[in-house]
């Protein structure tokens, strides 16, 4: 488990890095990245969808890896979803 505990906690800062970025074009692309079919607009969608999900929750991810990384088990929490 402690692997996965790594691997998860790194995909879960990936997505919050790709969030700031994304933030960080949209901020500078103005209102033209509005448009309908535009890019960079859909993938904002799309990781503001990832950062409502239990995938791009931080505290989630942390708790669980945590508690793996002090050998505490995984409590309650399926092992199918850590």
């Amino acid at each position: 488990y402690e692997q996965r505990a790594y691997l998860n906690m790194d995909a879960v800062g990936v997505i919050h890095m790709c969030q700031k970025a994304i933030q960080t074009l949209a901020r500078m692309s103005g209102g033209s990245m509005h448009k309908v079919g535009n890019e960079l607009d859909r993938i904002q969608r799309d990781v503001v969808v990832l950062m409502n999900h239990s995938s791009g929750d931080w505290s989630s991810h942390t708790e669980y890896a945590g508690r793996v990384l002090l050998g505490l088990g995984l409590g309650n929490r399926p092992e199918e979803l850590f």
